[in-house]
C-alpha cells in the first residue's frame, strides 16, 4: 500500500476522513457522541477492524479535534465532544 505524507495508506486516510466527517455530523446534531456510534463504519467504506476505527478516534483526540468526557473506566461508556 502506498503511504501518504502523514504516514497513512490511502485507504487509512479515506477511513479517517469518513469517520471524522461522520462524527462531526453527529456532533453538530447532538453535541456529543457515544463510542458505539463514533466507531460505526460509514456508508460506502466497506470493512474496517475495530482497532482501525479506534485509531481514527485516537488520532482525532491527539490532534485536539475531539475530547473525551470521562464517565467511567469502561470503554463502552466513552462519550466525545468537540
Amino acid at each position: 500500500m502506498k503511504k501518504s505524507k502523514v504516514g497513512m495508506t490511502v485507504n487509512e486516510k479515506m477511513l479517517f476522513e469518513s469517520i471524522k466527517d461522520q462524527i462531526n455530523k453527529m456532533l453538530e446534531v447532538s453535541g456529543a457522541v457515544a463510542i458505539d456510534k463514533a466507531i460505526s463504519i460509514p456508508d460506502g467504506m466497506g470493512e474496517a477492524s475495530e482497532s482501525e476505527l479506534m485509531a481514527c478516534i485516537d488520532l482525532m483526540i491527539k490532534s485536539g479535534e475531539l475530547h473525551e468526557i470521562k464517565m467511567s473506566d469502561k470503554t463502552q461508556n466513552r462519550i466525545f465532544v468537540k
